[in-house]
């Protein structure tokens, strides 16, 4: 058996027990690890009173030498050290939380270290401090990222002439923007993509960008990220059609 440290995302829990755990935790350096956490629940335990999701800890875990996906790590214990506010104190803060978690944990697999993802998804998750834009600003940086880390970065290059007007083709099966007329083609505003260029780039976004052009940057990136991993994702679906504030 090996004994591991690392820092860890907690983007699910079931319970065990009246006070233990069960967790999928987002390593830095070990990706997804599926783990038991006894008595993490007891007022006394190594694990801060129990593991949250959308918190960021130090994990110390024992996991089997020949360690299989699904198999499960025995944690020893989780030092509490994030909780992201805003996560617990705005709705919409939650929402995009809840769809970042479930989102993580379908497309990445087991055991397949992503540090850039894990660092960046500190980066949203800290962001969700600012006013709703900002917050948006924050779930489609992060859909941009999860997508490039599995190797379906979108392809958002388009003709620089063309009008503000324009509507565009994005054809999920070609990876982004196409000139492509098929049955599989999603018809996108101009200032659609042009918001998801800029974030990409990691740009100033337009002082003038709104929040209806910032939910349907991210209702095509969450479209797009369901239809190349063949799976819906709830806790994301929620907010295609998200009114909160």
């Amino acid at each position: 058996m090996a004994t591991l440290k690392d820092n860890a995302i907690c983007i699910r829990h079931w319970d065990w027990s009246e006070t233990s755990q069960t967790v999928s935790l987002f390593t830095r350096e070990h990706g997804i690890l599926r783990g038991l956490a006894k008595g993490s629940k007891r007022e006394k335990s190594p694990f801060s009173g129990g593991i949250e999701l959308a918190t960021r800890g130090e994990i110390v875990a024992i996991v089997k030498a020949h360690h299989s996906a699904g198999g499960l790590a025995t944690l020893t214990s989780w030092d509490l050290e994030e909780t992201f506010p805003a996560v617990r104190t705005t709705l919409l803060g939650f929402k995009i939380a809840m769809g970042m978690m479930d989102a993580i944990g379908r497309a990445i697999h087991e055991s397949d270290p992503h540090p850039t993802l894990f660092d960046g998804t500190l980066t949203s998750l800290r962001s969700l401090e600012g006013d709703s834009l900002h917050q948006r600003t924050a779930l489609i940086a992060f859909l941009i990222m999860l997508l490039k880390e599995t190797g379906h970065t979108p392809q958002l290059e388009t003709n620089p002439a063309l009008p503000r007007t324009t509507i565009l083709n994005f054809s999920p099966s070609q990876g982004g923007v196409t000139t492509s007329t098929t049955d599989d083609v999603w018809r996108v505003r101009t200032e659609t993509i042009e918001l998801l260029q800029a974030i990409s780039m990691g740009r100033d976004l337009d002082q003038a960008v709104s929040e209806p052009t910032l939910k349907r940057g991210a209702g095509l990136l969450i479209a797009y990220l369901s239809r190349v991993l063949e799976s819906d994702i709830p806790a994301l679906s929620s907010l295609r059609t998200d009114d909160s504030h």
